[in-house]
């Protein structure tokens, strides 16, 4: 007796049905996909660049452990990509050859580790000193 697709497998997993162009990737969350991770790193690229420059010079001579705060919330949209790319996989908007969705490799989840272990050592390291 054939058993039912499991309701709760990932889109595109191996041993579930391939949903085809039409239903794969509509179905895959918001946060999960390639177009949003993508548009956090660009809001992350553009933070490290522009918001230290502006904000750095007013908040960190007036408040003892500025700068930690100003890494963080400058921080927040790369490591909401971290934690995304670290906890789950990140869709493409195609399918290989097998009809499955491509998702972001391993290389990414190594560069997202790397990233989150760096920004922790400077947290720590800033607030000791």
């Amino acid at each position: 007796m054939k058993q039912p697709p499991n309701p709760f497998a990932p889109p595109g997993a191996e041993g579930a049905p391939p949903l085809g162009p039409a239903g794969a990737y509509a179905s895959v969350p918001f946060y999960r996909k390639n177009s949003t991770a993508s548009a956090l790193l660009l809001l992350a690229l553009a933070l490290a660049f522009a918001g230290p420059f502006f904000l750095a010079r007013t908040f960190i001579g007036l408040f003892p452990g500025a700068g930690a705060l100003l890494s963080l919330v400058l921080g927040a949209p790369l490591l909401a990509v971290c934690v995304i790319v670290l906890t789950g996989d990140v869709y493409y908007d195609a399918y290989d050859e097998r009809q499955q969705l491509k998702k972001w490799g391993i290389g990414n989840k190594v560069v997202a580790a790397l990233i989150i272990a760096g920004w922790g050592y400077t947290m720590v390291t800033s607030v000791m000193s």
